[in-house]
């Protein structure tokens, strides 16, 4: 596993509440890009809260869910507690996994056609 270019968990106030609490202190950004990077880290600190808190509804571990990915226990927990990016295809999966990770409601929504797209 590459390190990645920032830890969102750095941008927190306190990096252990990262993905366990939905309201948590953020550090102030130093410039525009520290800015871009703390919104970054903020999305992913949502998603990695809606994730864990779906499992804990369902009382499944990290464990049992990163087997259910296939990605793999130590990147899928590095991933919910912000040591590593979280990407697109990990939220697409929780959602389609877990339900209620893009739009808060248990069942993901359809996927509409749309010719614009």
């Amino acid at each position: 596993m590459t390190n990645p270019r920032f830890r969102p968990r750095g941008y927190a106030d306190i990096p252990a509440e990262f993905g366990k609490f939905e309201s948590i202190s953020w550090l102030s950004p130093k410039t525009p890009e520290d800015g871009d990077r703390l919104r970054a880290a903020q999305m992913h600190h949502m998603f990695a809260c809606r994730i864990n808190k779906r499992l804990r509804e369902r009382r499944e571990t990290v464990a049992k869910y990163a087997e259910l990915t296939g990605v793999g226990y130590d990147r899928t927990s590095k991933m919910l507690r912000g040591d590593v990016l979280m990407k697109f295809e990990d939220i697409a999966q929780a959602d389609r996994i877990l339900g209620g990770i893009t739009n808060g409601k248990r069942k993901p929504k359809p996927i509409e056609d749309d010719d614009d797209f």
